[in-house]
């Protein structure tokens, strides 16, 4: 996911960055660098058809992860929910039940 933090600077901070637990409210980051909390930013969201979505929010914490080098955890809360049943492709349908295993 590409993040661009608007601090107090001209120019946002942008970086590339892995993403744990995604949810409607919200994504944690995981970047190279301290940013505080209330920061603005703005995410492109890459869908798994290759488009992008774009989303804001706010960072709500920031935690350095211990035994790294600088490696920070960002807790991003978006503006808005998403609906991750819109992002996502939707599961196959079942053709069959499932038989109970058993003797």
């Amino acid at each position: 996911m590409k993040a661009a933090f608007h601090q107090d600077r001209a120019q946002p901070l942008v970086y590339t960055s892995l993403t744990r637990n995604l949810s409607r409210f919200g994504v944690a980051l995981l970047i190279g660098q301290f940013i505080y909390a209330g920061t603005a930013c703005c995410l492109n969201f890459e869908l798994p058809d290759g488009d992008c979505r774009p989303l804001t929010g706010k960072v709500i914490r920031c935690r350095y992860l211990a035994g790294s080098a600088s490696l920070y955890e960002i807790g991003v809360e978006f503006d808005s929910p998403i609906y991750l049943a819109e992002s996502t492709p939707s599961p196959p349908e079942a053709t069959e039940s499932p038989s109970p295993s058993g003797p």
